[in-house]
């Protein structure tokens, strides 16, 4: 099962009945908060209406409960992987309204994030109807799974010699996808996993080597696990275009 990690001072993990007393701020002519626990019931809900059962979900938030984080698995795909669907948004205008689509790891229960596959981004605005651009974002689901799968089988078919997992990690740092504070975690992940127990970064592969990097991430804050992942996943070339704005 995939939690949210809450590693930043204050964040914490809730459970729907703590989430529904947070108090959701007034709104302005152009910001409309949305109350977490609508969020939340929101895409759950239109998760049920198009057949997807999900199986466990982890929700947290910041420390002022201002920012929502959460997690959906809904079922293995054959493997190492499951599916999941993350999220992420913020009632102070500090984060969008968020939604992806991911994989999960069952070894080592990281989430692997199409930097690409975005099912919705918008803004709190006065215009947006939460469960149709919920809706709207799933119906292109299908479409972003089969391609996010896809790019999945392709990294675990490239061999990585160690001279070039190690430019991959240089590269990483330069495009600014990984933090140079995770580089040392990400390398040791990578060349001394069977030491340190990490099957899903043994194999000498891309898929090896993004699993390193995303076990890495797990000592960020939610809000920085999040784009995080998805930019190391867009380095990886996971997914294709399937962006909403």
């Amino acid at each position: 099962m995939t939690e949210v990690m809450v590693h930043n001072k204050g964040a914490r993990l809730v459970n729907r009945e703590q989430l529904a007393v947070i108090p959701t701020p007034a709104g302005s002519p152009t910001h409309k908060p949305i109350p977490h626990l609508v969020l939340v019931d929101t895409i759950k809900d239109m998760l049920l209406a198009r057949g997807i059962h999900p199986t466990h979900e982890s929700l947290a938030v910041n420390a002022n409960g201002m920012q929502v984080f959460g997690v959906f698995d809904y079922g293995p795909t054959g493997g190492d992987l499951g599916m999941a669907m993350a999220f992420r948004a913020a009632n102070d205008k500090s984060l969008a309204v968020q939604i992806v689509a991911g994989a999960r790891v069952f070894v080592c229960e990281n989430l692997a994030l199409s930097g690409s596959a975005i099912l919705l981004k918008r803004k709190h605005s006065r215009g947006l109807s939460l469960a149709s651009e919920v809706a709207a974002g799933l119906d292109r689901h299908a479409e972003a799974q089969y391609v996010f799968l896809e790019s999945i089988d392709r990294l675990k078919g490239e061999g990585l010699r160690d001279d070039e997992a190690k430019v991959t990690l240089f590269d990483l740092i330069w495009a600014g996808a990984l933090g140079i504070s995770l580089l040392d975690t990400a390398a040791h992940n990578y060349f001394d996993a069977e030491k340190l127990g990490y099957p899903d970064c043994a194999p000498r592969t891309a898929w090896g080597l993004h699993n390193a990097c995303t076990r890495a991430v797990k000592a960020l804050s939610p809000a920085s696990q999040f784009s995080t992942t998805m930019r190391i996943g867009r380095h990886f070339g996971l997914g294709e275009a399937t962006h909403a704005e």
